[in-house]
């Protein structure tokens, strides 16, 4: 075998290997691309994330002064760093009912500002608090008690989270 030969066949593996790299990688982009079209993301932890339903709000110390606990609202907990919290403030600057949402942030960094949502900074033991460990996390308050906690993953899971707390609250 000459050096030649040798040369093109090694060029014709390599040739065999990236097309086969290829086409899985655009069956992956397929899969993924199918599953973002499927719905609705909504994130089901396998252990528990967030205040249990049924939480007392009278437990917990560190409740803002600015919101009365037996209020029935949403909490919105969110942070800087999540790409779907962008999502759910633009979404609720322009849903209709968003008096009834309260939007909180961990730190001092505010989301809304400018754009009419009530919002409190700095709310980090208020997460801490309610074992708010992932984010964009909705907590449904009625009379006094958490209701219903959820978390969604992409803008559609975000829209059909926010629509059905609005028609509930």
């Amino acid at each position: 075998m000459t050096l030649a030969s040798a040369g093109l066949i090694a060029a014709w593996i390599a040739i065999i290997v990236l097309f086969c790299s290829g086409a899985q990688m655009r069956n992956e982009i397929r899969l993924l691309r199918r599953r973002a079209s499927q719905g609705p993301s909504t994130v089901e932890p396998d252990s528990p994330v967030g205040p249990p339903p049924g939480l007392a709000l009278d437990g917990i110390g560190c409740w803002p002064s600015s919101i009365e606990r037996r209020e029935d609202l949403v909490l919105v907990f969110l942070t800087p760093t999540c790409a779907s919290c962008y999502e759910i403030v633009d979404y609720l600057a322009e849903h209709p009912r968003r008096a009834k949402f309260v939007l909180l942030q961990p730190g001092p960094q505010a989301l809304a500002s400018g754009r009419g949502l009530f919002e409190l900074t700095d709310q980090a033991s208020l997460y801490d608090e309610m074992g708010v460990v992932v984010t964009p996390q909705f907590v449904h308050i009625v009379g006094g008690r958490v209701s219903e906690v959820g978390m969604a993953g992409n803008l559609r899971g975000v829209r059909t989270m926010v629509d059905k707390l609005s028609a509930e609250v």
